[in-house]
């Protein structure tokens, strides 16, 4: 491998010299603190960003919001949503987002995580914008454009071409009435299917009361209850190493929005409210993709959930396995404790048989699931201790942990998890270090101490073993995680990070003929800084190095986005370079996209990418953004080609809001 120091040198030099104060850092990238995988399995990265950006485009008033409303605020307690609405009652509105400072439950921390969330007007202001009719439909189109010196054959054998369409609409009725509409096509599909339908439509109808009738929702909906055992769907955090994400933070029913063709449910349901108690309602029946046996659809062999229906095995075996799913949830919420109960009837049909090999073999698909869970969360001074235990047809799952703040400059967190062999339900989803809730059991040690007012340390120690068979492990095994991070910031502008990472986890052998397992090590280092430029100029610059066995690589990669404050045009451009042994040594980093898009590709091989975003304002209401990529050589997650090629990839997206904020 060629050595990357001069690279380093030259892309650190670039960025230091160039570090001048402007703008704050709120508007970095928050994905990528927050998504718990970063190996290429991350089954929430687009949900993440779906879900901020949502956020983000209907922040919460805080001087209107009600109680509700705010403990969606991700990160803060029952007893801070509380104070600040005391606070709000004793004093007045809020002015500005620095006296939140004075409510003695806020730490500064707390603040800047619910900043890109929140916003501060007076009740007039808000009066006039919450009678607008607010609406944002998206035009998506893109694929894989033109392959120099190299021959396009990987969607030859499919029914439609390689382009991915998308198209969302979303209508918002004063914070009451919201309707959305999605379609969505991927690359290799046929642009409509057999039937002259869309390969993928979904849709809702949302209503949020305020008396007995909390929230009703006809359609694709999604649920959170607990902390996932039993219900969770959509995006939710998991390992990190900030003790105050350990907790998730159940939202009830609503919306589905996500781009996961399989996960959401389909049909209709109910919140009621009165006072501190909820009760919510859900029934949904819909047919999921699966994979089939033989041509009958007598028997299936798994579920699908990659969405994707180019092949003809593919289509066939779409839409073809009928979910129904039953289910309520209790709650109860008092000032300083939660309580909930949930409840789930599950149906499958009888023929899903999973494969021969032994991992699998605990693994029981039956008819009916009968699953309950009971789920709580209690506050004292600067401790807040939460739980979920789950009953599934004679298994039990649990989850809990405790956040404290040991003072003014330290957190800690301790989750722990035991999820036992007996079978999970279809919407189960803690965190986990499997794909499934199941066959393992451990714990994640998290902190954070502000040494200094500049600078936080933030460490996490995770510990996990698994006491059954898995994919190529033929044993009992057990995985452990260690990661240090450090965040120096010597101005509000500008901050630079460090992170330490080493996970050793188990490792099947290739031998037919003798399995045997054992521990491997993957360590990785990564320095980056992020600064805003004067004027309108922003830089992420960032190298992580890797190795992982006899596999080793390096990434290195400058973000440059011009913003300026007066012009309709804004973009971003990223030059990266990469270099690793393989495919198992990539590495994995969150590009830049267009809005509401998410790519986190694996950089292997030798390669060079660059990618240019570009956001015009065509009028006050209608903007067009452009995504191009190029790769030369290698190859990447989301650009299979053999090595020596140059290939582009293009993503154009058109963008029309009326009322937003």
């Amino acid at each position: 491998m060629r050595r990357p120091e001069g690279l380093l040198t030259l892309l650190m030099l670039a960025a230091i010299y160039s570090v001048r104060a402007q703008d704050s850092l709120q508007e970095m990238k928050p994905i990528e603190a927050i998504v718990w995988r970063e190996d290429g399995t991350d089954r929430d990265g687009a949900d993440a960003m779906e879900e901020i950006s949502l956020r983000m485009s209907q922040r919460i008033d805080l001087n209107t919001a009600s109680l509700e409303h705010l403990k969606e605020l991700p990160g803060l307690t029952n007893e801070q949503v509380e104070r600040m609405i005391g606070h709000r009652e004793r004093f007045g509105p809020i002015l500005r987002l620095e006296e939140l400072q004075v409510i003695a439950s806020l730490s500064p921390d707390d603040i800047r995580r619910i900043a890109p969330y929140i916003r501060i007007t007076d009740r007039q202001t808000f009066a006039i914008k919450q009678a607008q009719l607010r609406q944002e439909l998206i035009v998506r189109l893109g694929g894989a454009g033109t392959v120099w010196n190299g021959t396009e054959q990987e969607y030859k054998k499919t029914a439609g071409n390689g382009f991915r369409s998308l198209l969302r609409y979303r209508m918002r009725i004063r914070d009451q009435w919201t309707m959305g509409l999605r379609m969505e096509k991927d690359p290799g599909e046929a642009w409509l299917d057999d039937k002259r339908r869309p390969d993928y439509i979904a849709g809702f109808i949302s209503y949020n009361g305020r008396g007995l009738l909390r929230k009703l929702i006809v359609g694709d909906y999604a649920v959170q209850f607990g902390q996932g055992s039993l219900a969770w769907l959509g995006f939710g955090t998991g390992f990190t190493a900030d003790p105050a994400l350990l907790r998730r933070q159940a939202r009830g029913i609503l919306p589905y929005t996500s781009s996961d063709e399989n996960a959401g449910l389909r049909g209709a349901a109910i919140s009621l409210g009165r006072k501190s108690f909820t009760m919510e309602l859900f029934v949904s029946s819909r047919k999921r993709d699966a994979g089939i046996s033989d041509d009958s659809l007598a028997q299936f062999s798994s579920l699908q959930t990659s969405g994707i229906h180019s092949t003809r095995q593919e289509i066939a075996g779409k839409a073809t396995f009928p979910v129904t799913i039953l289910g309520c949830h209790g709650s109860f919420s008092g000032k300083s404790k939660s309580l909930g109960a949930t409840a789930l009837f599950q149906h499958l049909p009888k023929n899903l048989s999973p494969n021969d090999n032994a991992y699998a073999q605990y693994r029981i698909f039956p008819e009916k699931v009968v699953a309950g869970s009971i789920a709580g969360t209690w506050h004292w001074q600067n401790t807040t201790c939460f739980f979920e235990s789950a009953y599934r047809n004679g298994s039990h799952s649990l989850v809990g942990g405790i956040q404290a703040a040991l003072g003014k400059k330290l957190n800690a967190g301790i989750q722990y998890r035991n999820f036992g062999r007996g079978p999970v339900t279809l919407l189960s989803d803690a965190p986990g270090e499997n794909m499934r809730n199941e066959n393992e059991n451990g714990f994640v040690f998290s902190l954070q101490s502000r040494l200094l007012p500049v600078c936080t340390l933030q460490v996490l120690l995770q510990k996990t073993t698994f006491d059954w068979l898995r994919y190529r492990i033929d044993s009992p095994s057990m995985l452990d995680e260690q990661q240090l991070q450090v965040f120096y910031n010597p101005n509000r502008k500008t901050q630079f990070r460090l992170r330490y990472r080493r996970r050793s986890y188990p490792v099947g052998s290739n031998n037919a003929y003798e399995r045997t397992t054992f521990s491997q090590s993957r360590e990785s280092i990564r320095f980056s800084m992020t600064t805003s430029l004067p004027p309108f100029l922003s830089l992420e610059t960032r190298f992580e190095h890797l190795h992982d066995g006899d596999e080793k690589g390096w990434l290195a990669f400058t973000d440059w986005s011009i913003r300026p404050l007066r012009s309709p045009i804004q973009g971003t451009i990223r030059f990266a370079l990469a270099e690793t042994t393989s495919y198992a040594a990539a590495i994995y980093s969150q590009e830049p996209d267009v809005l509401y898009g998410f790519s986190m590709p694996g950089y292997t091989g030798t390669l060079t990418r660059v990618v240019a975003v570009i956001k015009w304002r065509v009028a006050r209401s209608l903007d067009i953004a452009v995504k191009n990529g190029w790769t030369r050589s290698g190859q990447d997650s989301n650009l299979n080609h053999p090595d020596g090629t140059i290939k582009s990839d293009l993503s154009v997206q058109l963008r029309w809001n009326q009322g937003s904020n």
